[in-house]
């Protein structure tokens, strides 16, 4: 459900961010290590890393070269559909620039959707483009990828948000539906202060 309500919401702010339509669908969700992930991964990515306050820990967007092309062109007006020219160095500073703004949206997408649940302050802390440096858990840590397909100028390309696992645990009981307990006299007291 969060992650049909992040597509849903996403696509009209990046349509604004591009001038252009966008179509945004949520594909998987899995559960893996992150040198799995990492190794799935191999070369550049615009990994953005992000903290989510009060969620202990770091996570990441990643986009592929291909989207990062794809998103740069059809911020700059062009179709988005030229495949000449692929990404085979790094990433430029517009590139770099593009894909911070189109993850800042990702970003605000997920405070907003998740407000039901839980009070999230997603804040971006840098930009990395290899996943070799970016050193949010141990390799043999478990992490939570949801991968959102995103079509432009019919080009289909997929970007991730990845949560390590130690940093949602707090939250599995309420994306499960279950009431957490409350303490009465504690809610008296706050009540009462």
């Amino acid at each position: 459900w969060l992650n049909q309500q992040v597509s849903d919401r996403l696509k009209k702010h990046p349509e604004q961010l591009l001038q252009g339509e966008i179509r945004v669908a949520p594909r998987n969700i899995l559960v893996r290590s992150y040198g799995e992930f990492c190794e799935q991964l191999a070369g550049p990515s615009a990994a953005t890393i992000f903290e989510a306050a009060p969620l202990e820990g770091r996570a990441l967007v990643v986009m592929e070269p291909d989207m990062v092309r794809h998103l740069v062109d059809t911020f700059f007006g062009g179709s988005g559909a030229d495949d000449e020219g692929k990404l085979s160095g790094p990433f430029t500073p517009g590139e770099l620039s593009v894909s911070r703004l189109f993850a800042n949206v990702v970003l605000s997408t997920l405070q907003e959707v998740w407000a039901p649940l839980a009070t999230i302050s997603p804040q971006r802390v840098d930009t990395e483009v290899t996943l070799d440096v970016v050193d949010i858990v141990a390799e043999s840590d478990s992490v939570l990828c949801t991968e959102f397909e995103v079509s432009t100028a019919h080009k289909d390309d997929v970007f991730r948000v990845l949560w390590p696992e130690e940093m949602i645990e707090p939250l599995i009981p309420v994306f499960e539906g279950q009431k957490v307990e409350r303490d009465h006299v504690n809610d008296r007291r706050w009540g009462k202060a």
